[in-house]
C-alpha cells in the first residue's frame, strides 16, 4: 500500500512519487510512459542503531536499491541529460582539479630507487643480528631525508649508479653516474656560495657521498679525490660552527666523519686538515662513547707523526727524546682505554664472555660477537701498531733511546705496568687483556712487537671483510689492513703474513671493486721508510 513503509509492492521510482505501479517486470509502464527511469524492485537490507531509548526509527526508501546498468542509462538517455551535463561542467569550472589528468608513475624515479635498493643490499649487513648498520647510519639518513637539495640528490645518484653498474659490467650505467657526478660538483660548488645552502647538513652529506664515490669508483687517484673532498669537509665544519642545531643526519654525519678526519690526518702525517689539536677540538669537544675516545687518540698520534717529521728534517736528539716520551704516554693511554673498554663491556653479555678469551698469539681468524666490536679492536690494534712502529724509528734515530728505554714510564699516576725494559715477549699463550695492558716494547723489539699487533689485524680482517657484513665493513677495514701491510713489509720474517695480507687487499681490490685499496696498494709498494708507514 502506498505511504506505509514496507507494505507497497511498486518499483522505488513509484514509490518515491508516492502513485500506484502497475508492477510490470522489469520495469513499470507508468515509468516508461512518464518518461521516468524505472529504478526497479529490489530491496536491500536495512540497518537500525540501538540507543538507550530502544531501536532508532529507520528513515523511507532506505531498502531502495536501484539497478546501476538501467538507472544510467535511462539518465544519458532521458531529458535530463542535458542537465547531468551541466552539472558536470559546472563541477569543473569550479574545481579546476577536476580537469587534471591523474598522476603518471615516473619510471626514471622507480628505476633510480631500483639502483638504491641494490647498492644498500651490498653496503649494509645482510642480517641485524651483527649489529653493522651503524656504519651506514649516515648514509640512510642522507637517503631518508625530506628535502636533499640537487647536490645531494645528484651525489647519491652517482653513487648507486655509478657502483650498480661497475658490479654489473654495465658501461652506460656507469656512464650515467659519471655525468650525475660531474652535476653533483657543479650544484655543490653553487650551495657552498649560497649563505644559506652552505650551513645545510645536506650540503654535508652531499660531500662525504662524494669521497664514498671517490673511494669505490676513481678511475683517476682515489687517495687525492678523498683527501680533496675531506680538506673541504673540514673548512666547511669550522664555517658551520655557528649552526648549533641537531638532526638525526647531523649526528650521524659528525661521528662518521670524526673517524675520517682522524685516519685522513694520519695518512697525511699531520694536523695540518685543522691547524692544530685545538682546532680539531673546536669541531669536537668531548668524547662519550668508546669509538669518539679512541679516534681522539688517533689525532694526538697524527700529531706525533707531524712533529716526527719535523724533527727527522733537523735530526735534533733532544726533539727525538721529547717525541719518545709522548709515545710512550700515548702508549699507556691506549692501555687504559682497553681498561675502560673491559669495564663497558661488563654490560654487553656477547663483550664479558668474548674479551677475556682472546688470545694474543693464537693465528686462528677471530670470530667476533658482533661488527661493532670486530671495528673498535681492529682500529685499536691498528692504531697501537703504527704507535709502536713509529717508537721503533726513534729508538733508530736517537742515540740515546737505549738509554730511555731502560727505564720506567714517567706518566705519573698510571697504574698501568710498563715494559720498555722488558725483552719480547715469548710466544706463549696469553690472555688478551693482560697483552693490552702491558704492551711498551724495547729498543730492540719494537718492529716485532710491532708485526704481533699487524698478525692480530690480519686475524680480524676476514670476519670484517665476510660477505656478511656488507660494503661498508669493508671499506672501513682497508685502513687497518693497509696499515698492517706496510709494517710487514718491513719484518723479512714475515713473509708467510705478508703475503697473507697481499692475499686480501686483493679479494677487496678485485672481488668488492674498493679503487682506494689499488690505489694505496700501489703507492705503499714503493716505500718502506718512515713516511710510507
Amino acid at each position: 500500500m502506498v505511504g506505509i513503509p514496507g507494505k507497497s509492492k511498486g518499483c522505488h521510482t513509484c514509490r518515491r512519487r508516492k502513485i500506484k505501479c502497475d508492477l510490470t517486470q522489469p520495469n513499470c509502464d507508468r515509468c516508461k510512459k512518464s518518461g521516468k527511469a524505472c529504478e526497479g524492485y529490489q530491496r536491500g537490507p536495512v540497518f537500525l542503531n540501538r540507543t538507550l531509548d530502544g531501536l532508532q526509527k529507520r528513515q523511507p526508501m532506505e531498502e531502495a536499491q536501484p539497478r546501476q546498468g538501467s538507472h544510467t542509462q535511462g539518465i544519458l538517455n532521458n531529458r535530463n541529460r542535458s542537465d547531468f551535463i551541466d552539472g558536470i561542467r559546472s563541477l569543473s569550472q569550479e574545481r579546476p582539479s577536476a580537469q587534471r589528468i591523474p598522476p603518471q608513475i615516473d619510471l626514471t624515479i622507480l628505476r633510480l630507487k631500483k639502483y638504491e635498493t641494490l647498492f644498500l643490499d651490498g653496503y649494509l649487513p645482510s642480517h641485524s643480528g651483527i649489529g653493522g648498520n651503524f656504519l651506514g647510519l649516515w648514509l640512510l639518513e642522507s637517503i631518508v631525508v625530506d628535502n636533499p637539495g640537487p647536490a645531494l640528490e645528484y651525489a647519491k645518484q652517482a653513487l648507486f649508479l655509478a657502483r650498480v653498474g661497475k658490479l654489473a659490467n654495465d658501461k652506460f650505467i656507469i656512464t650515467q653516474g659519471n655525468m650525475r657526478y660531474v652535476y653533483a660538483l657543479k650544484e655543490l660548488q653553487r650551495a657552498l656560495l649560497n649563505d644559506h645552502q652552505v650551513t645545510r647538513d645536506e650540503t654535508l652529506a652531499a660531500c662525504q657521498v662524494l669521497i664514498l664515490f671517490e673511494v669505490l669508483q676513481s678511475t683517476g687517484s682515489a687517495v687525492k679525490g678523498q683527501i680533496s673532498h675531506m680538506s673541504g669537509i673540514v673548512k666547511l665544519l669550522k664555517y658551520r660552527q655557528c649552526n648549533s642545531s641537531r638532526t638525526p643526519l647531523s649526528d650521524a654525519l659528525m661521528d662518521y666523519l670524526r673517524y675520517t678526519a682522524m685516519h685522513t690526518s694520519i695518512q697525511l702525517r699531520s694536523l695540518s686538515l685543522f691547524g692544530n689539536l685545538k682546532a680539531k677540538e673546536a669541531l669536537w669537544p668531548t668524547a662519550t662513547t668508546p669509538e669518539q675516545k679512541l679516534y681522539d687518540k688517533g689525532f694526538v698520534f697524527a700529531g706525533i707523526l707531524e712533529d716526527l717529521d719535523r724533527a727527522s728534517i733537523f735530526k735534533s736528539a733532544s726533539d727525538f727524546m721529547k717525541i719518545l716520551d709522548r709515545c710512550r704516554t700515548l702508549n699507556q693511554e691506549f692501555a687504559c682505554w682497553y681498561h675502560e673498554l673491559s669495564e663497558i663491556a661488563q654490560s654487553i653479555p656477547t663483550w664479558r664472555a668474548f674479551l677475556p678469551q682472546l688470545q694474543y698469539e693464537s693465528q686462528e681468524t677471530i670470530q667476533f660477537p658482533d661488527i661493532r666490536l670486530a671495528h673498535l679492536m681492529l682500529c685499536f690494534w691498528s692504531l697501537r701498531m703504527l704507535l709502536v712502529f713509529a717508537m721503533s724509528l726513534l729508538f733508530k734515530h736517537s742515540p740515546q733511546a737505549e738509554h730511555i728505554a731502560s727505564k720506567p714510564s714517567r706518566t705519573e699516576g698510571s697504574s698501568e705496568p710498563t715494559m720498555m725494559h722488558a725483552k719480547l715477549p715469548q710466544r706463549k699463550a696469553r690472555s688478551q687483556g693482560d697483552t693490552e695492558s702491558s704492551i711498551e716494547p724495547s729498543a730492540n723489539g719494537a718492529v716485532a712487537t710491532a708485526s704481533q699487533l699487524a698478525t692480530l689485524v690480519l686475524r680480524a680482517i676476514p670476519y670484517c671483510i665476510s660477505d656478511d657484513v656488507g660494503l661498508a665493513s669493508c671499506i672501513r677495514s682497508t685502513v687497518g689492513l693497509l696499515s698492517a701491510y706496510k709494517i710487514l713489509a718491513c719484518s723479512p720474517q714475515r713473509t708467510e703474513e705478508l703475503q697473507y695480507c697481499r692475499s686480501l687487499l686483493g679479494q677487496l681490490s678485485a672481488k668488492r671493486g674498493i679503487s682506494l685499496v689499488a690505489d694505496m696498494t700501489k703507492s705503499s709498494g714503493k716505500t718502506k721508510d718512515v713516511k710510507s708507514a
